[in-house]
């Protein structure tokens, strides 16, 4: 029974150090105001904060969205980069780049073969 109760309590453990860890992830170390966003992702666009409960809702499945298209587009430049041995010139030359909804624009840069979303210049 020692060893049940041992293993319990280390499934608890974990599952805290697991909650710590993304709570500390999402920027739990210094509250955000309503509308600001985290900056702790490098420049890249962060998780939604701040409205009611159907907004921060879909606010964040904007921005899983966003970034799931990122990495599609991303994916897309290594397979160009593997099949003709340079970055592609621009994103046109790819097929699977989607078209963004209207407020947000694609960077990329040739040189690293790197895209990203960004907000469209207004």
């Amino acid at each position: 029974m020692g060893r049940a109760v041992a293993m319990g309590g280390g499934i608890l453990g974990l599952v805290c150090v697991v909650a710590i860890v993304g709570y500390l992830m999402v920027g739990g170390d210094e509250p955000l105001r309503p509308g600001e966003t985290s900056t702790s992702t490098g420049g890249a666009p962060s998780a939604p904060t701040g409205g009611g409960y159907i907004e921060r809702n879909v606010a964040t499945l904007d921005y899983a969205k966003r970034q799931m298209w990122e990495v599609e587009t991303n994916r897309a430049i290594e397979f160009y980069r593997a099949e003709n041995g340079a970055n592609p010139p621009s994103l046109d030359t790819l097929e699977a780049v989607r078209e963004l909804p209207e407020g947000y624009a694609w960077e990329y840069d040739s040189g690293t073969g790197v895209a990203r979303i960004v907000d469209a210049p207004r």
